[in-house]
């Protein structure tokens, strides 16, 4: 019996994972990461017809304002990088749909006492990994983000320690 209260609190925190608030963060972060390019094309489409079709001074200055607002966009798009979370937030979820399948298929047509400490062991330590491939790919998003050039450093996953050299 032990194994079916080990199994049935493995699929708790899964269920618990899956109902969260960030499962919906993942579609509303790709939709935002959507608008960012959308608006950038926009953008960068009214610039080149602005100066396309400007004779005068303050057609330039307008397409000069609206490449400054372009610069400004892609920043903030690459300073939050909403499709890389949206990204791994869909790996993850895709993860746990996958774990609770096997969990199901593990269940079918065995009793309680069938359930093996083992097999629940097993089962925690595929939900274990999944967070952890979760957090590194987020550690790493956000050093990506706020980090430029050659010190991001992408083989320093959680809960490892680097030593100055």
């Amino acid at each position: 019996m032990e194994g079916n209260s080990k199994l049935l609190y493995v699929e708790s925190e899964i269920q618990k994972a899956l109902s969260s608030k960030f499962y919906f963060r993942a579609f509303r972060d790709r939709a935002i990461a959507r608008a960012f390019k959308i608006l950038i094309v926009l953008l960068g489409s009214a610039v080149t017809v602005i100066l396309g079709v400007s004779e005068s001074g303050t057609g330039k200055i307008v397409a000069l304002i609206l490449s400054g607002v372009i610069t400004i966009v892609n920043s903030v798009d690459a300073l939050f990088n909403y499709q890389a979370k949206a990204t791994n937030l869909i790996d993850y979820y895709a993860k746990l749909d996958s774990l609770i399948l096997e969990i199901q298929y593990y269940r079918a047509g065995r009793s309680s006492a069938d359930i093996t400490v083992e097999k629940a062991d097993e089962f925690f330590e595929k939900l274990l990994q999944a967070h952890s491939d979760f957090y590194n790919n987020r550690s790493e998003t956000i050093k990506s983000s706020f980090i430029a050039g050659d010190d991001v450093q992408s083989n320093n996953k959680l809960g490892e320690h680097r030593t100055p050299q």
